[in-house]
Formats: C-alpha cells, structure tokens, sequence
C-alpha cells in the first residue's frame, strides 16, 4: 500500500506544479510584479526537473501498461496512445484505476 501511495504521490506533482507554474506565469504577464533573474532561474530550473521527472513518470507507465496482464490488449493500446497524448493529465487516471485499485 506505501508502494502505491508513493506512486500517487509521485504522480500528482507535475499536474501540481503545471497549476503552480501557469499561476506563476499569469502572475507575471498580468500584474506589474516582475520577478529577479535569480528567482525566475530558480522557477525554471525546477521546471525543468519536472519535466524530466515526468519524462520518467511517462516511462514507468508504458512499462506498467505493457508488463500488465489483466489488460486486454486493445486497452493496452488505447492507454499507451493516451499517454502520449496527454501524459500528466491521464496519469492520475490511470494509477486511480490500474493502481490503486488493483489487489495486492
């Protein structure tokens, strides 16, 4: 259960920061705040980090989809286009689904 959790955890942080990060943009296009160079890089630098973070997520769930044998293989299909796609959209999806909920 800590395995699965922690996969959750791991999954709901770049849709987490893409909210923090659209906010953060908006913020600086919309009021006459402007943040220093230091702290934009920082900003960026993380950025950055989620999305090769991500880049890995993508990774473990195609894994995931692919070694998983209670999936029909249309249904493999389906989700491995999906997350393409739309990866930290459906992500959460899936865990929920095919994680979570699966017996242990």
């Amino acid at each position: 259960m800590a395995r699965k959790m922690s996969i959750g955890i791991a999954t709901i942080f770049p849709v987490a920061w893409f909210l923090f990060f659209l906010v953060y943009v908006l913020a600086i296009c919309l009021s006459p705040w402007k943040p220093t160079d230091a702290e934009l890089g920082r900003v960026l630098m993380v950025n950055f980090g989620c999305v090769l973070f991500s880049l890995g997520l993508l990774i473990y769930y195609v894994q995931h989809v692919r070694h998983n044998d209670a999936m029909p293989a249309e249904k493999k299909s389906f989700w491995i286009k999906a997350f393409l796609m739309g990866a930290i959209v459906l992500m959460p999806v899936y865990w929920y689904r095919y994680i979570m909920r699966q017996s242990t």
